[in-house]
C-alpha cells in the first residue's frame, strides 16, 4: 500500500459531502508591532517542536506537492495556491500540476471521525514508516493528534539526511529503497504522498565524520505532512487565512497546544483566548518565524541552537 493509494482513499471517502466551506467574510485590519529579541525569543521559544531524538527541527528540502481532499475545487485551489506561495517565499519550490503530494491537507465536516480512522489503519506507518531513517513526535503525541478535537490538526514525518542530503535508508530491511519504502507503507486512506527524495538509493547507509560542536553530520527533512481541517469547526474562516494557516502549520514544526494569544499570528485564527479580531494572513512575525527557520543551520547540533538563530534572525534588519 502506498501514500498515493492512501490520498486517493481519502478522496473516494470525502467525495460528495456537503460539508461546510470556510468563508470569505470581512475582517478588520490589525497592526503588528515588530518582535523584540525578547519577545521573538520567547514566540520561538513557545511554538516550535521538535522530536526529543534527534532533537533538532525539521523543514521541507528542494519541493513540496501539496494536495488537498474534500473540497470544492476552487477552494482546494486558492489552499494549495496559498501554501505555495508561503513556501516559494522561503525558497521552496513545489510541484508541477500532477505531481505526486507529500503534504495532503484534508477537510471534512466530522475530523474526529476520520482522524480516527487514521489511527486505527494507518498508526504504524505514520509513527516510523519503513524505508526511511524518520522522526515524529512518538506515540503519545500521535494519540493527542488523532483523540483531540480542533479546528485544524497536523501531523509531521521527518527523514533524517546526511548534513548534504543524502538519503539515509531504513536498516530495518534490506529491501528498503529510501523514501519510495516509506511511501509504500503509508497508503491505502491518501494516495499521493510518495516523498520523491530518495527514490532509489540503496539500503546501505555510509556516514562521513563532518560533524562539530556546531554542526551535526545528519540533518532532519520533512518528508511527509498530514492536516487534518474541520469544516465545522473551522467555519467563519476566510479561505485566504484558513490557506496561511494551514501553509504555516505546514512548514514548520509547530506546536499545537502553543497559546499565541500574546503574540500577532496567523496560529490566533482560532485561538478564543486573542484579543482583536481573527487574523486575515500570515503576519510580519510569522513570515520572519519561516524566514528565520528556512536560513537557520540545517545540521545544527540542538533545536535550542536553531531557535536562537531564528529569534536573531527576526529581529535583524533586512533589504
Amino acid at each position: 500500500m502506498r501514500y498515493e493509494l492512501f490520498a486517493a482513499a481519502v478522496v473516494l471517502a470525502l467525495a460528495g459531502s456537503a460539508a461546510a466551506q470556510p468563508t470569505d467574510n470581512n475582517a478588520e485590519s490589525i497592526v503588528v508591532q515588530s518582535p523584540t529579541p525578547v519577545t521573538a525569543r520567547q514566540f520561538v521559544h513557545g511554538i516550535a517542536l521538535a522530536p526529543a531524538s534527534p532533537g533538532t527541527l525539521a523543514r521541507w528540502g528542494r519541493s513540496i506537492c501539496p494536495g488537498v481532499a474534500g473540497a470544492r475545487a476552487e477552494v482546494a485551489q486558492a489552499i494549495i495556491d496559498r501554501v505555495a506561495r508561503r513556501a516559494n517565499a522561503v525558497g521552496v519550490t513545489t510541484g508541477a500540476p500532477g505531481c505526486t503530494p507529500n503534504l495532503l491537507i484534508v477537510l471534512t465536516s466530522d475530523s474526529d471521525r476520520f482522524a480516527q480512522g487514521v489511527g486505527a489503519q494507518r498508526r504504524e506507518a505514520l509513527l516510523s514508516p519503513p524505508g526511511i531513517e524518520s522522526s515524529t513526535l512518538g506515540d503519545a503525541a500521535f494519540t493527542t493528534f488523532i483523540s483531540t478535537p480542533r479546528p485544524v490538526r497536523w501531523w509531521h514525518v521527518a527523514q533524517t539526511t546526511m548534513a548534504d542530503g543524502e538519503v539515509l535508508a531504513d536498516t530495518r530491511s534490506s529491501s528498503a529503497t529510501g523514501a519510495g519504502a516509506a511511501a509504500a507503507s503509508v497508503s491505502a486512506m491518501s494516495g499521493a504522498m510518495t516523498p520523491s527524495a530518495g527514490e532509489g538509493v540503496g539500503s546501505v547507509n555510509s556516514t562521513r565524520a563532518d560533524g562539530t560542536r556546531l554542526r551535526a553530520s545528519t540533518r532532519q527533512d520533512l518528508n511527509y505532512v498530514l492536516v487534518i481541517v474541520d469544516t465545522q469547526r473551522a467555519s467563519g474562516a476566510t479561505v485566504n487565512a484558513l490557506g496561511d494557516y494551514v501553509a504555516f502549520v505546514s512548514l514548520a514544526q509547530v506546536n499545537p497546544s502553543v497559546n499565541t494569544a500574546s503574540y500577532p499570528s496567523i496560529l490566533n485564527l482560532f485561538n478564543e483566548q486573542r484579543s482583536g479580531p481573527r487574523p486575515t494572513e500570515m503576519t510580519t512575525w510569522d513570515l520572519a518565524y519561516l524566514d528565520g527557520l528556512y536560513h537557520a543551520n540545517r545540521s545544527a547540533r540542538s533545536g535550542a541552537q536553531q531557535e536562537d538563530e531564528i529569534a536573531r534572525r527576526m529581529t535583524s534588519p533586512r533589504s
